[in-house]
């Protein structure tokens, strides 16, 4: 599912970042390869604004979704394992889409169905699939821009008249259900998805026979609806940060409800096409039962809260100016203006995925690329001025890792992964007297765990310019984690830097541990946030036996982000340091 429109694609320019210590890199965590999976599927999967932006272009394809979780798999739920993953998904598909490009047998380097696609990575020969799909077929998007953010951003809201929120609600709701109560799925989506679910299926078993294995997602209610905090707050982009004193909808408690229904409702006809697949080895993986307490509208919490660490959904950026002089957006906007009589809109029945690609169609990808050749630009404007919008009501980084534990942890109980149980082609073998099993060693050795932090801050807005390498060791000095390599592979702007750790974006490790390890960096005091089960505390504060010892900055006035000859450096500063708690 896609909110918002990607506006612009840049050339990049050549940044000096420092190379990466090469001992560090040979300690990143390389696991073997154990079987091959897919995730197919829209920007739920994709991880629009979760981690780095990987490739795409409007696919919006990021390093923080739970596919990739799953193919590093941090927590080794997969011990030994890891694999290959073909990551086919792309924001805004619908489920035709998702027939229509996620099952190539070679990878399309051109861009399907355009140039605004690319890459569309082969599906591969899986052995297990994963699948998110349905919430662009119910014009979730139009819900999103008509009646919470109210309003589609510059330049697209130019000269285009929106929905009433009562207008998209009766639309939204005719897709997913035709009965009085709003709780009957309507066959036609089921029918939609049905369709998706059989074609993986047997894509699956053609490529790896009967044990393939599709774990499909639901999709999270966005709202606690029971508390009455919202209830006279509005989520209006023009409204927040400061209130243009103009009318607009309210959080109210009916008006979540409704919203919650919409997801309850797409996730019935979820369930029951899945249901009618239940002999292809293909499982409903409830992912709203993850949420409570990690809602917008949570009890306590002035809305829109975007400091809320508890909350698993992206804010839009209120704060982040819409109207824009950048060549690529003038550009935009100008098609956008000259096509304004010839888009298709129907009030009635046109979806905003619909639309966008109308829009996108009439864009010249010569013109499109020659507004971004300006050598001192330094950001990538698919991650930097789309996902970040486009990551709206998308799924945070904390929630990606807890679907990536719910699916693999249901493949494990499934299939027995990583245990010596005996699979269905094998024969059982011959009983025999054995001795004793000798004790089984402890995951982790418990007493005081220790880990080496390199903190690094970018030139980035100071929103998101805190990235974090972390190795992770027990009481015995073992190793039981490291930051993922996929923080370090090249972006356009270069090397990464390691896993964010930004106020709202921060990094959760784990490893063996009982409990995941919190990390978020603050700026205004210049100190590391962490939290251990009841434990918290601070890089420069220790607490209940929790310390840090800290280097300090390299260079010791941040980055170097000033002007040089030919352009603007771009020199991140590091920062390490030493921590040790019980565990």
């Amino acid at each position: 599912m896609i909110i918002l429109a990607p506006l612009s694609f840049l050339a990049a320019t050549s940044l000096a970042y420092p190379t990466a210590d090469a001992d560090k890199k040979a300690n990143l965590q390389e696991r073997a390869p154990g079987f091959e999976w897919t995730a197919w599927g829209d920007s739920y999967a994709s991880g629009v604004g979760s981690g780095n932006y990987i490739d795409g272009r409007r696919c919006l394809r990021y390093d923080g979704s739970y596919p990739n979780y799953m193919e590093n798999d941090p927590d080794v739920i997969l011990p030994d394992s890891g694999g290959k993953l073909n990551n086919v998904v792309c924001s805004g598909a619908k489920t035709e889409e998702v027939e229509e490009f996620q099952f190539y047998t070679e990878d399309q380097n051109d861009g399907q169905p355009s140039w605004q696609y690319y890459p569309r990575p082969s599906s591969g020969k899986p052995k297990m699939g994963t699948l998110t799909v349905g919430g662009d077929d119910i014009d979730f998007p139009g819900i999103l821009n008509n009646c919470i953010i109210e309003g589609f951003p510059y330049p697209l809201s130019a000269g285009f008249t929106p929905r009433t929120c009562d207008e998209q609600r009766a639309l939204t709701w005719s897709l997913i259900s035709g009965d009085v109560d709003r709780d009957v799925p309507n066959p036609q989506l089921v029918g939609k998805i049905d369709s998706v679910i059989k074609k993986i299926a047997q894509y699956g078993q053609a490529a790896s026979g009967t044990d393939f294995r599709l774990y499909v997602t639901g999709y999270g209610q966005f709202f606690n609806d029971a508390d009455h905090g919202c209830d006279t707050v509005t989520f209006a982009r023009s409204a927040n940060p400061t209130s243009d004193g103009k009318e607009h909808n309210l959080m109210t408690t009916d008006l979540r409800q409704d919203f919650n229904l919409m997801t309850l409702t797409l996730n019935s006809a979820i369930k029951q096409a899945v249901s009618q697949n239940s002999g292809s080895n293909v499982k409903y993986i409830d992912i709203d039962a993850l949420l409570p307490g990690h809602r917008f509208c949570e009890p306590g919490n002035n809305e829109p809260n975007q400091e809320n660490q508890n909350l698993w959904f992206w804010h839009y950026p209120y704060k982040e100016n819409d109207d824009s002089t950048d060549p690529t957006i003038n550009y935009l906007n100008s098609v956008q203006q000259a096509s304004i009589n010839t888009l298709t809109w129907d009030p009635n029945n046109t979806l905003w995925t619909d639309y966008l690609n109308d829009f996108w169609s009439k864009v010249d990808e010569n013109q499109f690329n020659s507004t971004g050749n300006n050598a001192t630009t330094q950001w990538n404007p698919w991650s930097d001025s789309i996902g970040s919008r486009a990551k709206v009501f998308h799924p945070q980084l904390a929630y990606h890792h807890a679907i990536y534990e719910t699916i693999l942890k249901q493949y494990v109980q499934d299939t027995g992964a990583g245990s010596n149980s005996v699979t269905s082609s094998q024969a059982p073998p011959v009983p025999s007297p054995t001795p004793t099993p000798a004790p089984v060693a402890p995951a982790y050795a418990v007493g005081t765990c220790c880990f080496h932090l390199d903190e690094w801050e970018s030139c980035d807005d100071e929103s998101k310019d805190l990235y974090t390498n972390i190795t992770l060791l027990d009481n015995n000095k073992k190793v039981i984690y490291q930051t993922p390599s996929q923080y370090f592979a090249n972006t356009a702007v270069g090397p990464g830097l390691g896993e964010p750790i930004n106020v709202g974006d921060g990094a959760t490790i784990q490893g063996p541990l009982p409990n995941p390890i919190a990390i978020t960096g603050e700026h205004e005091n210049d100190y590391i946030q962490f939290t251990y089960g009841a434990l918290n505390w601070q890089s420069t504060n220790p607490s209940g036996g929790a310390q840090c010892s800290v280097g300090g900055w390299n260079p010791r006035d941040g980055p170097d982000c000033g002007p040089i000859l030919g352009g603007i450096a771009n020199n991140p500063a590091e920062n390490q340091m030493d921590c040790c708690f019980p565990c």
